[in-house]
């Protein structure tokens, strides 16, 4: 799907906290988590026909931060639908993935609907990343 950074609200509040030299490898092992939760959670949550895309579905980790995307040259299509069905659903999605999901516009004519798997896995995941940043004792 390509790279993007996506900003989670609270995060460089929660990150403030700490001296981050002092506590970087308790803060990475929860964007570690973070990252698998994401990947095992979208795995579960695409659909399936022969396998290709779930196991294009994969977890980077990189400092103080964590990749997950899908390799498969038609993941955002189905993430996000085509056509009218791809205007209706990104346009309830957050800007920064609105402006992800339009790098991939071609001519709005598709007709697949979206079928998301990897916006509901970060959703569901980064407040649980939030929540384990929280419990690191400082």
């Amino acid at each position: 799907m390509g790279a993007v950074n996506i900003k989670i609200d609270g995060l460089e509040k929660t990150l403030a906290r700490f001296d981050v030299k002092k506590f970087e490898p308790k803060i990475q092992e929860c964007f570690d988590k973070f990252g698998l939760r994401v990947e095992l959670e979208s795995k579960q949550a695409v659909i399936v026909d022969d396998g290709r895309l779930k196991n294009s579905i994969f977890q980077e980790p990189g400092r103080l931060s964590s990749t997950v995307g899908a390799s498969a040259d038609y993941a955002a299509y189905v993430e996000f639908g085509t056509g009218p069905y791809a205007a209706k659903y990104v346009s309830i999605l957050p800007k920064q993935w609105q402006e992800l999901a339009m790098t991939f516009y071609v001519n709005g004519k598709g007709r697949l609907p979206a079928h998301p798997y990897l916006y509901p896995s970060f959703n569901k995941a980064k407040d649980k990343l939030i929540e384990d940043l929280n419990k690191i004792k400082i």
